[in-house]
Order: structure tokens, then C-alpha cells, then sequence
């Protein structure tokens, strides 16, 4: 079995639902890849948090009874198909975790004295490091959330996924929840935003105090299926409103008290982008079209019909170039991606374009950057590639001083940073591997690695 093959089954091994054969490949397979391993250790880990908490209670043990029984019906198609299409219960983040794109890592960040090189003459000193992080790697979720002076971050705690917040100069921890969540954390300055994991295996919104991490609020939407909700990362609209999407529906929340203003449903949608906010419209796209609603009611204003094909665990991405422009990058039949720019004053489509399977898109005033396996570059007014950077690895692409960064897990791995105009190298820092987003603040970088570390990085 190679690696593809290995991610395709793994979900499966966890479970203890492959068969004899294909456990001892998958087996003779992670003994000699460590990237496959640490996806094999975040998908058990995932699974040992979703298990009912109360195991002596008779309504949780019929429960567990009838998902088991789900479950085998499930799993025993999925290895006829050799795929998982439609996983059941309790696998939604894991799969998201597995499925979405080129999870895999291990070297390990190596500083010495605490300096690292950069191909500059300028140096980034290690502040401070944070062990036992646990990074999603989702192009929907941003697995490090800076703000007014706290890192926001996941870290193990007892082998449970729980939102940390430690001090961004010192590292010194400041809070950290009991609640055990999957991600996609977000911040309107006053609340951390967070999707959890319930005890039955469903997800929710949560709403933390950011200052204190007490749970101000959890938000369940009604109605998600046992099959694979791709929650996302809620987009904060206007004064105390927040926008969330899971599977066929986007809501419209108080960010205060967790009241639901509207929901817009739409039939036969799954795996719904995330909401993007531009003036008085919400966008999110899915496999059928692309959806403009009114913010104050949920009204649906126009939906443009499209043919998308999306994965499990990949929702399409979508972005705003003004209050005029959309990008949506989504699946095509041949497994690559079509990247479109819409026009949304006349619902036109403007050009589009194939591109490799995109795991992240980043749009500014004049181009639209693509993560692949490499990192593109096309012109936001045409659509034509401006350059492209060779970069092995599904880092989602960040911005800072007018540079586009990004990590490349080439050998050793390295964060770079490239001129936003010509691609052209500025500078890196070797021996960092990962698979989530840099963010620069002044000075500092804070970056989840691949080894589970936290690292603050401050920039000469």
C-alpha cells in the first residue's frame, strides 16, 4: 500500500473495521511512514473523545447499540466501494481531519541555540514553545487565532482536544476549557468561537469568554444527519451577528445570546462553504450553485446553478475581492479544481479556470493564490497564471508585509515567504514542517508544527 491507498482505508483501521489483510498492509505501511502514522494517532485520538462519557448509562449503552448497528451497515459497504462516501456517527472532524488533503508530517523543528537561519541576513528567535498542540490542517478552520496579545490554539489535554489561550509574548497559558472541540475558531473581540464535539457525537457551535474561557453558550443545529456534517468556521457579520454553515444549512446567530435569527436551507447541498459576508449579502456556495442571501432575513436573492463535485471532508472555498467580486474554487469530474470569478452585480460568470486540487484559496487586490501542491499565482482581472512556486505540502497561504507565506515540506521542510508580484523567493526559515497556517503579528510568527509544538517565532 502506498500513502494514497493508506489514507483511503485508515478511518477503517481505526474503527477496527478492515479486514484481516488490510489491516496487516495498513500496519506494515505505518511502521515505516511516520506522516501516515500521525494521521493514524490523530484519527484514534479524535475517536477516544467522541466515546459516550457515561458508559453505565442505560440510554447512552441503547444508543451506542443502535449506532453500532448504523455503523457495521455502513463500514461493510464502505469496504465493498473501498471508500468512504458516507461515513456514520460520530467520524465527522476525523474524517474532515483525514480526507481533506496531504495530512503528512513529522520532522521535527530543530533550533540549537534558538536561532534559526533565513536566506536573508535577518534571524527569527524561538520565544517560546508550546508542546502537545493539535493542529485540524482544514482549509475551513484556522487552527492558530491571534488576538490583542492571546495565541488561541487546540492542545491535548488528558488525550482530549481543548481550546487553549496563553499569552502571545511569554507563552505563559492564560485559560483552557473543558470543552473538547475540533476547531474552526474564530474571535469578534469579545467571544472565541469554536466548533465542539457533544457528547453523542453531534457537533455545535460554542461561544467562549475570551478573556476567562468560561462557555458562554453552545449552539446545536437541529437536524444534522448521522452522515458527515463539514461544519465550518463561523464568519462574524456586522455587530453581534455570526453566520455558521453545517452541511445543507447556513444560520444566522446572536453572537450574544445564541438565538437563531434565520436559517436558510438548501436541498441537496452537503458539504456548504463557508459563509462569506459582503455588505448587506451573505454568499456560500455547494455542489448544486452558488447562494446570495439578505443578511437581515436569510431571504435567498439569487442562486447562480453550477456542477460542482466535492469530497468528504472538503467543502468549496470561497472568497471576496470587494463588493462586486466572488471567487469560488471548488471539485471538477476530473478530481482537479475549477477556480471561477463571479461577477455578482450581474450574476455572471467572468472566467474560470482548472487548477490541481486546491486545499486553499487567498485572495487580494490584484491576485488570487492558490494552494495545491504548489503554490499559484493567477490574475484576479483574467484569470491567467502570473507565477507559480514549487512547495510539496497543503499549508494554507497567509499575508504579511506584502509577502505570501507559506510552508514547503520539501526534505526537511521550511516556511517561505515569496514576493506577492513575482513569486520570487524573500526568505525562509529551514526545519519546520506543517501543515497550518503562519500568522505574523508585528514582529512575531506563531506556527503549529507537524510535531505537535507551538512555536513563537520573532523576526529580526
Amino acid at each position: 500500500m502506498n500513502c494514497d491507498d493508506v489514507r483511503g482505508e485508515i478511518e477503517l483501521y481505526a474503527l477496527g473495521a478492515a479486514d484481516e489483510t488490510e489491516s496487516r498492509l495498513i500496519e506494515e505501511h505505518l511502521s515505516r511512514c511516520p506522516g501516515c502514522r500521525q494521521i493514524e494517532r490523530q484519527c484514534s485520538l479524535l475517536l477516544a473523545n467522541l466515546e459516550p462519557r457515561q458508559r453505565s448509562s442505560k440510554a447512552g449503552a441503547e444508543l451506542a447499540c443502535r449506532v453500532l448497528s448504523v455503523a457495521d451497515c455502513e463500514l461493510r459497504r464502505a469496504r465493498r466501494q473501498r471508500r468512504v462516501r458516507r461515513f456514520v456517527v460520530t467520524a465527522a472532524p476525523i474524517a474532515a481531519v483525514l480526507l481533506l488533503a496531504s495530512l503528512i508530517w513529522l520532522n521535527r523543528w530543530s533550533g540549537g541555540d534558538g536561532k534559526v537561519a533565513l536566506s536573508s541576513v535577518a534571524q527569527a528567535t524561538t520565544l517560546w514553545q508550546k508542546d502537545n498542540a493539535i493542529g485540524m490542517g482544514l482549509a475551513n478552520s484556522d487552527d492558530v487565532v491571534v488576538d490583542q496579545g492571546t495565541v488561541f490554539f487546540l492542545a491535548g489535554e488528558s488525550n482530549r482536544p481543548v481550546v487553549t489561550a496563553v499569552d502571545a509574548d511569554s507563552g505563559e497559558t492564560k485559560w483552557q476549557s473543558d470543552l473538547v472541540s475540533c476547531g474552526c475558531l474564530e474571535t469578534d473581540g469579545e467571544r472565541l468561537y469554536c466548533v465542539a464535539l457533544e457528547a453523542d457525537g453531534d457537533v455545535s457551535l460554542a461561544a467562549l469568554d475570551k478573556q476567562s474561557g468560561q462557555l458562554e453558550w453552545t449552539f446545536k443545529a437541529p437536524g444534522i444527519s448521522r452522515g458527515l456534517p463539514q461544519p465550518s468556521k463561523p464568519t462574524i457579520v456586522g455587530e453581534n451577528r455570526i453566520c455558521w454553515t453545517c452541511e445543507d444549512t447556513v444560520y444566522a446567530i446572536d453572537s450574544r445570546t445564541s438565538d437563531e435569527i434565520w436559517r436558510r436551507a438548501f436541498e441537496g447541498e452537503s458539504y456548504l462553504s463557508r459563509a462569506g459576508a459582503v455588505a448587506d449579502s451573505i454568499y456560500t456556495a455547494g455542489r448544486h450553485g452558488i447562494y446570495c442571501m439578505d443578511t437581515e432575513s436569510g431571504q435567498v436573492r439569487w442562486q447562480m446553478p453550477c456542477r460542482f463535485y466535492t469530497w468528504p471532508g472538503a467543502s468549496p472555498l470561497i472568497a471576496a475581492a470587494g463588493p462586486d467580486t466572488l471567487f469560488v474554487a471548488a471539485g471538477s469530474r476530473d478530481g482537479r479544481s475549477l477556480i471561477q470569478r463571479i461577477d455578482v452585480s450581474t450574476r455572471e460568470c467572468v472566467w474560470e479556470r482548472l487548477v490541481p486540487r486546491a486545499a486553499h484559496m487567498y485572495v487580494d487586490s490584484a491576485h488570487v493564490y492558490i494552494r495545491c501542491q504548489d503554490v499559484l499565482a493567477l490574475n484576479q482581472a483574467t484569470g491567467s497564471p502570473v507565477w507559480s512556486v514549487e512547495a510539496t505540502g497543503c499549508s494554507p497561504i497567509t499575508e504579511c508585509d506584502n509577502k505570501i507565506c507559506f510552508v514547503d515540506r520539501t526534505a526537511e521542510g521550511r516556511l517561505v515567504a515569496v514576493n506577492q508580484l513575482t513569486g520570487r523567493p524573500a526568505w525562509h526559515v529551514s526545519g519546520l514542517n506543517s501543515c497550518n497556517a503562519f500568522v505574523r503579528i508585528g514582529r512575531q510568527g506563531y506556527l503549529m508544527t507537524n510535531d505537535s509544538e507551538l512555536l513563537a517565532l520573532a523576526f529580526d
